[in-house]
């Protein structure tokens, strides 16, 4: 039974809260943030005897509870406060009538945005608001109560909710709500909505044309092997089938996708789950074709591929040509990717037929490489351009003239050259730095070779023969079992360090495949009235860059 005092507060919060919102500024942030701090000390403290409708006290005003709760949640820090006040009132939300008299049902609730927002405690504020709004509300983006439901797994809800809509939730705008489960690595309830719910498994979104495993792979999230794991083993309990080769709107399939992201898992799951490895996208490419133009040099993804596809006998076509007649060998090569070429050449891939790649296609290096510093840039491009130079000669392909010289022109377009240090010089002017070369070892195995000696080896063959191409990329790309390490113990500034070693290391690494084509191009311009060792004598004190630009002289070509 009400006292007097209750009504006197009831009467006051109701005016003076009215007052309050009529004096806020909704429009700034400021004022929305005071309105919400008074009214949650408020509801925090209430002692006195609840309202007994609050629709009856604020409708007459147009001012809702469904909008107080709206705004709540968007601004409010404790939104959890004036729901459990509000239930705490026995409201519950009645949907409007239409002209008909049937209920209106598309309206963005509070329940809506806080499945959509990122509150600490959505999950307890959602789960209060259900008993709030019963009716199965719709938003503008397709987002029923009954998808909310089944996203918090609120099995009681659900159960109601299902009872009045026995065909299941309905599709969200853009994709179902299998495709959001699993973009928001929400496992139980991809599992609820494929074991129980029956959820379509090969369900096309709206955006890419992608079903569910292609949206899991094409977003390479780090759990994308264990949910596209999950779908497969779902399904197979409830005796569906996965469509593992279907396309997206680039033609691409999960295994195009799997190659690009580079997780050798995924790629077995998908092959042994029964994916076609010569299936072609819109551009003509088989999913070897995208991992030989990625950026990075992946052998343990294609030697794996190669592994897997070998284990359930799927034949590979290796040399398949895109659209723009180019082979995944091409590709590698013009990506210089030394270790995925090796793989290619160990499992097959045609060199009599092998074209090298054009100076354009060469050039066509992507953006992600040049993100390094540039002396770090230059030692990778041209240790990775050698070194397929040496896997493709160490397997029987002649190397013309011309192709040297379109690598050259690589390098020399991205003005890659540089000048050697005095090696005594430098170390004398950075006696820590000497000291910490000398303990840095830049190989894993094999004979010892520290970064002081790596630096000691003369320009040409021998810093070549000592030091191998392959060896020089996973320096530059920190691959080495201490590669590097000693620019960790030097201090932010002497940057300069670092980058005159690394041009140091370029130069001579790449002084031996510049003397090799120099020489022969350099007799011919002296139409062979010099002796060839005299040639070599003079050619022994050029540097790179005047040892290319005799080779240009020779092709006749402009520099």
């Amino acid at each position: 039974m009400s006292t007097q005092n209750d009504l006197i507060d009831i009467q006051f919060f109701l005016k003076f809260l009215k007052r309050r919102y009529a004096a806020t500024d909704w429009k700034s942030e400021e004022g929305r943030s005071r309105f919400f701090s008074v009214i949650h000390g408020l509801f925090s403290h209430w002692r006195s005897q609840l309202p007994a409708d609050l629709r009856e006290i604020f409708l007459p005003n147009r001012f809702s509870v469904d909008r107080l709760l709206t705004e709540a949640l968007y601004e409010g820090d404790h939104p959890k406060a004036l729901v459990d006040f509000v239930v705490s009132t026995g409201y519950r939300d009645e949907p409007e009538p239409d002209r008909d008299g049937n209920p209106l049902l598309r309206r963005t609730t509070a329940l809506h945005l806080t499945f959509k927002s990122r509150h600490p405690h959505r999950t307890e504020v959602a789960l209060k608001l259900f008993e709030i709004y019963r009716a199965n509300y719709v938003d503008e983006d397709g987002l029923t109560h009954y998808h909310v439901a089944l996203w918090f797994g609120f099995d009681d809800v659900i159960e109601r909710f299902r009872q009045l809509q026995p065909d299941g939730p309905g599709r969200l705008r853009g994709d179902s709500l299998l495709h959001r489960a699993l973009r928001d690595e929400n496992r139980d309830l991809v599992e609820r909505l494929l074991g129980r719910f029956g959820a379509d498994p090969n369900e096309l979104d709206s955006k890419r044309g992608a079903s569910p495993l292609l949206s899991i792979v094409w977003r390479q999230l780090p759990s994308a092997y264990v949910f596209a794991r999950l779908m497969f083993e779902v399904c197979v309990d409830i005796n569906e089938t996965v469509q593992v080769d279907a396309r997206d709107w680039s033609g691409n399939t999960a295994l195009h996708w799997a190659m690009d992201s580079g997780d050798p898992r995924l790629i077995e799951l998908l092959l042994r789950q029964g994916a076609d490895p010569n299936l072609v996208n819109a551009e003509g490419s088989t999913a070897l074709h995208v991992v030989c133009r990625r950026d990075a040099d992946d052998r343990a993804s294609v030697a794996r591929f190669f592994e897997v596809c070998g284990e359930i006998q799927r034949k590979v076509r290796i040399d398949a040509r895109d659209r723009w007649g180019r082979t995944p060998l091409q590709w590698a090569v013009a990506r210089l990717l030394p270790d995925v070429v090796a793989v290619l050449l160990d499992n097959g891939a045609d060199l009599s037929r092998f074209v090298f790649p054009t100076e354009r296609h060469l050039a066509e290096i992507p953006q992600s490489r040049l993100w390094t510093s540039w002396p770090r840039v230059i030692l990778r491009l041209q240790a990775g351009a050698l070194a397929c130079l040496e896997q493709l000669e160490g397997r029987g392909y002649e190397l013309r003239r011309s192709d040297a010289t379109s690598v050259m022109r690589l390098i020399g377009s991205r003005e890659m050259f540089q000048k050697p240090i005095d090696v005594e010089e430098f170390f004398e002017d950075y006696a820590e730095f000497e000291a910490e070369a000398r303990r840095t070892k830049v190989r894993r195995a094999g004979p010892s070779l520290t970064l002081h000696d790596l630096i000691h080896l003369p320009p040409g063959e021998e810093a070549t023969s000592r030091f191998a191409y392959s060896e020089y990329v996973d320096l530059a790309e920190s691959r080495s079992a201490e590669s590097f390490r000693v620019w960790q113990v030097l201090p932010d500034d002497d940057y300069k360090i670092r980058e005159a070693c690394e041009e140091h290391l370029s130069e001579a690494m790449a002084r031996g495949f510049f003397r090799r084509w120099a020489l022969e191009a350099f007799w011919e311009l002296v139409r062979h009235r010099l002796p060839i060792e005299c040639c070599q004598i003079i050619l022994q004190h050029l540097m790179n860059e005047h040892l290319y630009y005799i080779c240009l002289a020779a092709a006749g070509r402009d520099w």
